[in-house]
């Protein structure tokens, strides 16, 4: 249980990043003036996250879940960032 524990915190911190990231990039102004605000949302979108994914039985399931929040929140970033551009 110990493992399962820092690996879903592992895996969730670059997931709320580039969710908090995106949203900062998509919002109007741009990324520079909702920076702050990403950066201080990060870690409770990561704790949520994190605690929520804990609660997942199954290890298949938890890799699927975390594999493909994380390939979406990344594919948003690389879109938001397109469309800033």
């Amino acid at each position: 249980m110990p493992f399962r524990f820092v690996i879903v915190f592992a895996a969730t911190l670059p997931f709320s990043v580039a969710l908090c990231a995106a949203s900062a990039m998509l919002l109007p102004g741009g990324w520079r003036h909702a920076a702050i605000g990403a950066m201080v949302l990060t870690i409770p979108v990561w704790v949520g996250t994190a605690s929520g994914l804990i609660a997942v039985t199954s290890r298949r399931r938890l890799s699927v879940y975390l594999v493909g929040g994380n390939l979406a929140a990344f594919a948003l970033v690389c879109g938001a960032k397109w469309i800033g551009s």
